[in-house]
């Protein structure tokens, strides 16, 4: 039997499924209030902690994007800063996104909430399953999280990996 070019390999498993905890460690109630609770250096630092810690743990188990295998903690650094400046300009949650969409500081504004990753399929399950009740809230959370970093991370380790043709 002929090998499927799409054929996923035992390394991208895993990285489909340390992706898969990592949302789940991640984006729990628990660990979310406890985020909360901290100043913005705090948050920032432990952020930048779990991202450090994540391409470390990656980089560790053999799992490359992109042919770039670290060699050197310090690499990991400069992914993590590379990260940082992408997602300062992209990411849209900050107190001036707030103010600029709305005229104040109060509330939140659909920017702030809404053009994120986490925003858009957070939004995008609400309008197939209202939230109105725990379970609901829950449902929407499994399916955000764990079910749409699974598949875009399978989808990604097909992408990436892989020259699909189009005969």
């Amino acid at each position: 039997m002929a090998k499927s070019k799409f054929a996923i390999t035992p390394n991208e498993w895993l990285f489909v499924a340390v992706m898969t905890v990592l949302a789940i460690a991640f984006n729990n109630k628990p660990f979310l209030v406890l985020l909360n609770q901290v100043n913005p250096i705090l948050g920032f630092l432990i952020y930048y902690v779990i991202v450090y810690a994540s391409l470390a743990l990656m980089s560790y188990l053999g799992l490359v994007v992109f042919g770039v295998k670290v060699k050197h903690p310090v690499q990991v650094l400069g992914t993590g800063l590379v990260l940082f400046a992408f997602f300062l300009i992209f990411n849209w949650t900050n107190p001036f996104v707030q103010y600029a969409t709305t005229g104040h500081f109060e509330g939140v504004s659909n920017v702030f909430v809404n053009n994120s990753e986490d925003g858009l399929m957070w939004w995008f399950y609400c309008l197939l399953i209202h939230p109105d009740s725990t379970f609901k809230i829950y449902l929407v959370w499994f399916l955000t999280f764990p079910v749409t970093v699974f598949l875009a991370t399978l989808i990604a380790m097909f992408l990436i990996h892989r020259k699909p043709s189009i005969s």
